[in-house]
């Protein structure tokens, strides 16, 4: 055998060297691929399986916008952008001046009617003691009449001889009596007439009263409208309207952002399977990183997002795309760090609550 057969060509050690590595290279790549899947699946079975996390999700909370009742000009603005309010406090002062006047005239006009009342009662008072005067005479006529009625019809049938002048004479005192009867009756009529008209005057007067009193009333609800205050308390945000401008019922004036917030989580449908009302939620929220806050659901919205839009979708006509809805949550803090003051939270800042679901 020649000694040239015996020796390995260097090529052919290279070529062994290099499938060697390339083995090596794909066992690693291998590897390294087992390794990464088994500690994804390890961080959802341990760390992500029993959570439901977005990132569609917002700190909400009430924001009252003020406006005027009344129109008016701004005399006083007693607050400026950012500034703290409580409720009830005064934020805006108008020219009450008008409204005063109206008041004052209602209470003015008021007290002419309280001062014609007792006025009245005596007017009615009189009136009915005339009336009885009256009741009396035509009484008191009835029996003067009946009596000489009398007379004169005895007069008439007895058989003694009367002279002319004699049955004239008791003829015209029988006239007589009747004309003062029918006067008399005649002044009940116009008595109680009289009557009749104090009462409807003192009733009139007593509606003028409480007419009167709904006016005052109505003129003070309107003078209060003139001190603008606040509905909530919270921060004053977004003021619009400057000393001396004049403004007009509606137009929002300024806005104030409460200090009790909340997180409103638009979460997948298919993530809502086993969420419910109650379940605790740790919250990240991108202004402070370095903290996690806790938080527990407080209910579901009934409907997803587009069900209240003002051009919701309409599915029945046309080509339909499935499309993923998401539903609003309602999450409430419980950590007692929130909106403290190294903690202030304003509305539409982001967060990503991660629900605890199991």
């Amino acid at each position: 055998m020649s000694p040239d057969n015996n020796t390995i060509s260097p090529t052919t050690t290279n070529t062994k060297i290099n499938k060697n590595n390339k083995k090596k290279v794909f066992t690693l790549y291998i590897l390294l691929l087992f390794i990464i899947g088994l500690s994804s699946f390890s961080y959802y079975w341990f760390c992500l399986k029993d959570y439901e996390s977005t990132d569609d999700a917002f700190i909400d909370t009430n924001i009252a916008k003020v406006s005027a009742a009344v129109p008016g000009r701004v005399d006083r603005i007693l607050v400026e952008d950012n500034q703290y309010v409580e409720a009830g406090s005064v934020l805006i002062e108008l020219d009450a001046r008008d409204y005063q006047n109206l008041l004052n005239k209602a209470i003015a006009a008021q007290n002419v009617a309280l001062a014609q009342t007792p006025q009245l009662h005596n007017q009615i008072e009189a009136l009915e003691a005339n009336l009885k005067q009256t009741q009396a005479n035509v009484k008191s006529a009835e029996a003067e009449y009946q009596r000489d009625k009398d007379d004169y019809d005895r007069y008439q049938k007895s058989q003694q001889t009367w002279s002319q002048s004699q049955l004239s004479m008791q003829h015209a005192a029988f006239k007589a009596s009747a004309g003062r009867l029918d006067a008399a009756r005649q002044s009940v009529i116009y008595n109680q007439a009289l009557l009749n008209k104090g009462k409807a005057a003192l009733e009139e007067n007593n509606a003028q009263l409480k007419q009167l009193e709904v006016e005052i009333e109505n003129a003070k609800l309107q003078l209060s409208y003139t001190k603008i205050i606040a509905p909530q308390s919270g921060h004053v945000t977004k003021r619009s309207v400057e000393l001396g401008s004049y403004i007009d019922p509606g137009r929002t004036l300024l806005s104030v952002v409460s200090n009790n917030v909340w997180i409103t989580a638009n979460f997948k449908e298919t993530q809502l399977a086993n969420m419910r009302p109650g379940q605790e939620v740790e919250v990240a929220i991108d202004a402070y990183p370095q903290y996690k806050y806790s938080a527990k659901i407080d209910s579901i919205q009934r409907g997803t997002g587009p069900v209240f839009s003002m051009l919701p979708a309409e599915n029945a006509t046309g080509n339909y795309i499935k499309v993923v809805q998401r539903v609003p949550v309602k999450i409430l803090f419980t950590d007692p760090r929130i909106n403290d003051a190294e903690h202030p939270l304003s509305p539409g800042m982001s967060v990503v609550p991660n629900v605890h679901i199991k």
